[in-house]
């Protein structure tokens, strides 16, 4: 069984060589940095999964790498990506499937956890592999 993947939200990401990109939400273009490009990309994942979580459902995400590659895929609220079927869905669990899913550092402590959780486990920052940066901070 399939599970539909609804074209809203838009959410594109473009990662540079550089590990800093830019996240655009519905238009709203957000820029992103991490240490290296893995984090950032990780950082786009966990930013996606909280939306799914929002919403309920799996998100879409258009990822240009670098180099130009183009990937459209959904995110799952736990972190599950998948790439969409072509008619715009993504496959429904099996019953006891292991979906492994991207863990990354605390931006704060370091702390390794899912891009499923919205609070770092060890030290308790809001959103712990958010990539966007925000004014006066720096990657």
């Amino acid at each position: 069984m399939s599970i539909p993947v609804p074209s809203f939200p838009v959410i594109r990401s473009t990662l540079r060589d550089d590990a800093t990109g830019e996240l655009v939400v519905n238009d709203t273009s957000y820029p992103i940095a991490g240490d290296t490009i893995n984090r950032t990309r990780t950082g786009v994942i966990a930013y996606t999964a909280s939306r799914a979580r929002e919403l309920g459902r799996p998100v879409r995400l258009r990822a240009t790498e670098p180099g130009g590659g183009t990937f459209d895929v959904a995110v799952s609220g736990d972190g599950y990506v998948q790439t969409l079927n072509p008619d715009q869905s993504v496959d429904e669990p099996r019953p006891g499937q292991t979906r492994l899913v991207e863990q990354g550092k605390c931006r704060t402590c370091g702390g390794e956890t899912d891009v499923s959780e919205n609070y770092c486990a060890f030290c308790g920052t809001k959103d712990p592999l958010s990539a966007i940066v925000t004014p006066g901070e720096h990657a």
